[in-house]
């Protein structure tokens, strides 16, 4: 006899963003629609970075031999034990160099010099904690070029092996993720002197032009969902919004072509409803819009869907709001004649240390 359990929705409801009743062992409401219900997820979550306080002091299960069998939020396993779980001959990346500068001294992954073994790796359940940060490196060197540690073999062949999961993980279409990578690599280029500017300009052009053109292709993303695309689409629009920063960043916010994008990111925002899952993908999108938005009413909206990125993931993480609020009452405070944007990153550190764990943006 079917029983209605506690616990997340089926895989289908939530596919379809839509509410589940839960019924074990099919959902009910599948069954009535005539759908396949997918059934329910391992009694275990992922900690997406939008999560990882609701889930404080919280157990959560671990893989391997060389891990205690029980971990908690409080005290997460490292990247090296996560990566050294399994191991594997073939397709072994070691990248000596790789070094993880995190501002928060309890975040979970923080390593130097480890021996990823990706054919393995890939097939883990821990796997979205790599994925999930393979994604925040591009995250964070967003504030800081220099900042950007994963190499680019590391990111490709990730990208090449892990199916689906990356999207579901990340929201970023891979092809996307790829290209806002190879800029992140020129413009640590460019500031550590490697690459003139005239270059490092030409190339920026090409890779906005890129991301112009870029189109989803079909069966990118774990379902059919049409609300999907418009994930895409704010992550498109983030993509070249923060390419025309890198080109000017002092370019004033009222430029067309920055205006274009905002509206962009927040049109495709607008529509994913409140209480789907995939709102706590777009944290990344909904800020870099929010720090151009110049209307009372977008930076509304903007603070709008972070209160529903906060309901839904249970925490939130003040960091992107404190930037944000620093970014408008600087702008606000401009005398009339000045209309020079005013970058988010100049807020990302003080005079001594970084100011902000932007990791969490």
């Amino acid at each position: 006899m079917p029983s209605r359990v506690s616990g997340p929705a089926c895989i289908t409801c939530r596919e379809k963003c839509r509410k589940c009743d839960r019924t074990q062992p099919s959902c009910q409401r599948c069954i009535s629609k005539g759908l396949e219900c997918k059934g329910y997820p391992e009694k275990y979550r992922f900690v997406r970075l939008t999560t990882w306080g609701k889930w404080k002091g919280r157990a959560f299960p671990t893989v391997g031999h060389n891990i205690p069998q029980t971990q908690t939020a409080d005290n997460p396993p490292s990247v090296s034990q996560v990566l050294n779980t399994h191991t594997r001959s073939s397709a072994t990346l070691v990248d000596p160099d790789v070094e993880f500068f995190f501002s928060s001294a309890d975040h979970p992954l923080s390593h130097r010099g480890r021996t990823v073994e990706l054919d393995d790796l890939l097939m883990l359940e821990r796997t979205e904690l790599l994925l999930s940060h393979c994604g925040l490196d591009i995250i964070r060197s967003l504030a800081d070029p220099q900042k950007l540690c994963f190499p680019p073999s590391l990111r490709e062949t990730i990208a090449k092996l892990s199916d689906l999961k990356f999207e579901q993980v990340n929201g970023c279409p891979r092809e996307l993720f790829l290209i806002i990578g190879t800029v992140m690599e020129h413009a640590k280029a460019h500031e550590a002197g490697h690459m003139d500017t005239l270059q490092y300009e030409r190339f920026l052009n090409a890779a906005r032009d890129e991301l112009h053109a870029w189109r989803l292709s079909p069966g990118i993303y774990p379902s059919d969902h049409s609300r999907w695309p418009a994930v895409a689409e704010a992550f498109r629009h983030a993509c070249i919004l923060h390419t025309s920063r890198l080109l000017d960043v002092y370019q004033p916010a009222e430029a067309t072509m920055i205006q274009i994008s905002v509206t962009a990111i927040l049109d495709a925002i607008a529509e994913i409803p409140p209480g789907c899952h995939l709102i706590e993908l777009l944290v990344m999108p909904l800020f870099m819009a929010g720090t151009d938005a110049l209307s009372s009413y977008a930076r509304h909206y903007v603070l709008l869907r972070f209160d529903h990125i906060k309901a839904r993931a249970g925490f939130g993480h003040p960091a992107p709001l404190s930037l944000l609020q620093s970014v408008w009452d600087a702008r606000g405070s401009q005398i009339k004649d000045d209309n020079r944007n005013v970058p988010w990153m100049s807020f990302t550190r003080t005079e001594s240390e970084h100011q902000h764990d932007y990791l969490i943006i």
